[in-house]
């Protein structure tokens, strides 16, 4: 006898559809009259068949591939198994490949191919009347926005919706929404607003705490000066039902009513703290452009740490400032004295150098081997897991988490391959120094100087009259170009073997400083 699961979905967009029971019924009445044995029943309630994004449709195809122990999979009608003809498409095949096909109870489709025709008609017309309620839907919502109507979800702080769909301000949260702006016009930041309110029990309209986040849509949301706007932001889905992309579209695209909604803040101050909150945006966008290798290396004689300060008007002057006292000292200037010190020193010492940088690095090499054999190993591993995904791939087709999870077994294998490679040969330590030091010497080697600087620096405090700098290969701080005499430094440039809490993942090529 012939089996088959049965699958029923309702969505609440479409009051017209047949009940879940009503489906099961037909379904199990046409499987009777088709000698098909039912051996299981699943249903999703008010989910849409525009996405895959369907839990008891998913365990149904989950169950098909893991047993295959049915024939079919009967459905009410063609739109009830998908109304996304690609999604329809997709799935079909996936239960073609393993000999189980898709019946309709209540469109009885032959196996000819003008079967296959209507059926594929059916699907077009499914997705038609889908988008065309979508349609339908948005123009109902463009038609809110446009009369001041309310068209769903939660009002912003500061508001309520009454029977008529229409937005009142609830004078006790407007209260809140005033004091923020003017907080944010003293200038207090996005984060300190935050802190404050929550400190004196103030909550969103969640009751939840206050954050930068929710501060931020606060401050730029034009509904407190009575705009309304609706389709500003279009966003995209995949055809899995993920969001993908939000594109913001211009005005002429968007439903704008200036007058819809009930103000609560002066257009002026509202506009001033636009002007407050795009400044202060250019401003950190500055600072994330200057790199500032010192942080938290940087002290003034105060005792405070000091830190990276870019003026927006005049980028080129960036400077390292104290917070307590005022202290400045500018950027550039002092990083490459730095960097001036430490190039001295080591070429005044090579020859020591060499020789200790070959000592470390041979007993560093000697330790590869076990490090060697536990990346054999990680290998094996990485090509099981990349079999079980190319298994999973053949059974159900790739997704974006699967695609994702072989190119990082990929990218982990390359990794592991190639420092198997650097290791395979002897290295001949002495020569790469002494290659190195000379590209120093005559200026030939491009440093990373954050890199650089953080490898040796350990402190750096400032006064009014002068700067010590306290080195990791120096013994006492320097503010002159000699070093302390008796300190032992070195460099060793060799692949460093990294064991991660996950795996042996990473590696990389550094210069590592030891020091006495």
């Amino acid at each position: 006898m012939k089996t088959a699961y049965a699958y029923a979905r309702f969505s609440s967009d479409n009051q017209r559809e047949e009940s879940i029971e009503a489906q099961f019924y037909e379904i199990k009445k046409y499987a009777e009259s088709e000698g098909i044995l039912i051996k299981k029943y699943y249903s999703d309630e008010a989910i849409s068949g525009l996405t895959s994004n369907r839990p008891q449709f998913k365990a149904m195809i989950n169950d098909i591939m893991d047993n295959g122990k049915v024939d079919y999979v009967i459905v009410y009608k063609v739109d009830r198994f998908s109304r996304n003809k690609y999604q329809s498409a997709i799935y079909k095949e996936k239960l073609s490949r393993i000999g189980v096909k898709v019946l309709y109870a209540a469109q009885r489709l032959s196996d000819t191919p003008e079967g296959g025709l209507m059926e594929g008609i059916l699907e077009s017309f499914a997705q038609y009347y889908s988008d065309n309620l979508s349609t339908d839907t948005r123009r109902g919502q463009y038609n809110n926005a446009r009369n001041g109507l309310f068209n769903g979800g939660r009002p912003p702080l500061g508001y309520f919706i009454d029977d008529e769909k229409r937005y009142n301000v609830d004078p006790y949260e407007a209260t809140t929404i005033k004091l923020i702006f003017d907080m944010y016009l003293d200038g207090m930041s996005q984060s300190k607003i935050a802190r404050e309110l929550n400190e004196k029990g103030y909550k969103t309209r969640e009751k939840m705490n206050f954050s930068q986040t929710s501060i931020s849509r606060i401050l730029t949301n034009k509904k407190y000066i009575g705009i309304y706007e609706h389709g500003r932001i279009h966003v995209k889905y995949n055809t899995t039902g993920k969001k993908t992309l939000e594109v913001k579209r211009p005005d002429e695209e968007v439903v704008i009513n200036y007058d819809a909604i009930p103000p609560i803040i002066d257009k002026d101050v509202f506009y001033k703290v636009q002007k407050m909150v795009k400044d202060r945006a250019n401003q950190k966008a500055v600072k994330q452009r200057h790199d500032y290798p010192l942080r938290g290396l940087i002290f003034c004689e105060c005792g405070q740490k000091m830190y990276g300060y870019t003026d927006a008007r005049y980028p080129s002057n960036s400077r390292y400032r104290c917070k307590k006292c005022n202290n400045a000292i500018k950027k550039e200037a002092l990083e490459k004295y730095i960097m001036s010190v430490a190039r001295n020193y080591i070429l005044e010492n090579a020859d020591v150098l060499v020789d200790r940088i070959e000592q470390e690095t041979k007993k560093a090499l000697e330790s590869l081997d076990t490090d060697k054999n536990a990346l054999k190993k990680r290998l094996n591993e990485i090509d099981k897991e990349e079999n079980n995904c190319v298994e999973y791939v053949m059974s159900f087709g790739a997704n974006e988490k699967i695609r994702s999870k072989i190119d990082e077994l990929n990218k982990e294998r390359n990794e592991i391959n190639n420092l198997l490679a650097s290791t395979a040969s002897p290295i001949n330590i002495k020569k790469e120094i002494r290659i190195w030091l000379n590209k120093i010497k005559n200026n030939n080697l491009e440093l990373n100087k954050k890199e650089f600087i953080q490898l040796l620096v350990r402190k750096v405090v400032v006064s009014r009259e002068e700067v010590q700098i306290f080195f990791n290969i120096f013994a006492r701080p320097s503010n002159t170009n000699a070093p302390a005499k008796g300190a032992t430094a070195f460099f060793s440039h060799y692949l460093l073997l990294k064991n991660t809490a996950n795996h042996f993942l990473k590696s990389f090529v550094s210069f590592f400083l030891v020091f006495l």
